[in-house]
Order: structure tokens, then C-alpha cells, then sequence
């Protein structure tokens, strides 16, 4: 029985996320859930307490799944300087554009219902010290607060150029967006050594941005069509 609970809590998070990417967080209805799921609005509801309880449970799903794929990666390191490497390696992939519109719309429904607002944040707030605290731990830094932040504004960036990509690859096609987000997280965490050295190697090669830069070969990114 909990076996299927959980499948079912699993189907029901991974329909949400679709739903809510391609309707909104506003728009999004329970319903339309359900039907995405192939469950019932009963089975939403068995679940979770509404709409902005199961966006936030969302959230922290997805949070929980990068955190474990990020300590996978820097676990295999022992070196300050090859963790913050594969960290930015990681990164940099942009594996999940998806969420960068999730980000957006749950702040976006943050700005315009202040009651909502507060609950939002201390989630938010609470997902980056987390996150801070597994990172800094793993990298020996003694300020976790500090690394907390630097994440925090690392994930607000990313939310920005990818949705930018989203939103004419032509102007920022999916290997500009890595070029930058590298510098980007080379200016944060300032990587020495072979880090820096292959940072700079990768910023000679850069392409001119030009308008039909993705035409000319650049990715585009890919979010569940309507």
C-alpha cells in the first residue's frame, strides 16, 4: 500500500510540473492535474492540501533530487579546486530549463498574493541553506552563509538565461547560455588552478553573439508544448 501511495504521490508531482509549465501557476487547475496523472482530483487532494501546497512540495522535490546529484558528483573529489570544477561542469549542463519557468511563475504568485508571500519565501530561504550547508561542508568553507548566498543569486541567474534562451534561442542560443553561466560561476566562487586556467581557455573561444546564432548551429532549449 505504500508502495502505491508513493507512486502515486510521484505521478501526481511529475504531472504538476508539466501542467504547471504549460498553463501556469495561476491557470493551472487541480483537475487538469488529476487528468495529466491519470489519477483523481480525490487523489490530488489524498496527497496534498491544495495548489500551493503541492507547487511547494514540487519545489522541494526537485531541490532534493539536484542536491543528491550534486553531492554524487563533488563526492568523488577530494580537492577543494576539482569539487568546485565539477560543480561548475554541472551546472553549467543546464539539464533542466523546465524549472527556471517554475522558479518564475511560484515568485511571480509570491508578488501578487502577499499572505502567500512570507510561506513562499521561508521555503525559498530555507532550500538555499540547505543547499549552502551541503556545499560548503563539502568544500571545507567556513561560512555557510555566505556560500548560501552565492548559490541563491547562482540560481536566480540561471532562472534568467535560460529563460531568455526560452525566449528567442535565436539571440541566446544553449551554448552561449553555458558560456555565460561558466563566467558567471567563475566570478563567484573564484576557481584557481586548472579551474581558472580552463575557465579563461573557454572564454577566448566564445562566440560573437549575433541574431542568428542559434540558426548557425547553437541548441535550443525544450519546454512541454501546449
Amino acid at each position: 500500500m505504500q508502495d502505491r501511495s508513493r507512486k502515486t504521490r510521484a505521478l501526481l508531482l511529475d504531472a504538476a510540473s508539466r501542467v504547471f509549465v504549460r498553463e501556469g501557476f495561476e491557470r493551472a487547475q487541480i483537475d487538469a492535474i488529476a487528468r495529466e496523472a491519470g489519477r483523481t482530483k480525490g487523489a490530488v487532494y489524498a496527497h496534498f492540501q491544495n495548489k500551493e501546497h503541492l507547487f511547494l512540495c514540487l519545489l522541494e522535490q526537485r531541490t532534493a533530487e539536484a542536491e543528491r546529484r550534486v553531492d554524487r558528483l563533488i563526492g568523488r573529489e577530494t580537492e577543494p579546486a576539482r569539487m568546485l570544477e565539477t560543480l561548475r561542469a554541472a551546472i553549467t549542463e543546464l539539464r533542466d530549463p523546465e524549472w527556471a519557468i517554475l522558479n518564475l511563475e511560484l515568485k511571480l504568485y509570491a508578488l501578487r498574493h502577499p499572505r502567500a508571500a512570507e510561506r513562499l519565501r521561508s521555503t525559498f530561504r530555507r532550500i538555499h541553506d540547505e543547499e549552502g550547508s551541503l556545499i560548503a561542508e563539502r568544500l571545507s568553507e567556513r561560512s555557510r552563509a555566505v556560500m548560501a548566498g552565492k548559490l541563491s543569486a547562482l540560481w536566480s541567474i540561471v532562472s534568467a538565461i535560460v529563460l531568455d534562451s526560452s525566449f528567442d534561442p535565436d539571440v541566446m542560443p544553449r551554448r552561449e547560455a553555458r558560456l555565460l553561466l561558466g563566467e558567471v560561476f567563475d566570478g563567484l566562487f573564484q576557481p584557481t588552478g586548472t579551474s581558472k586556467a580552463a575557465s579563461r581557455a573557454g572564454s577566448r573561444g566564445r562566440p560573437a553573439r549575433r541574431p542568428n546564432a542559434a540558426r548557425a548551429g547553437g541548441e535550443r532549449f525544450r519546454v512541454s508544448p501546449k
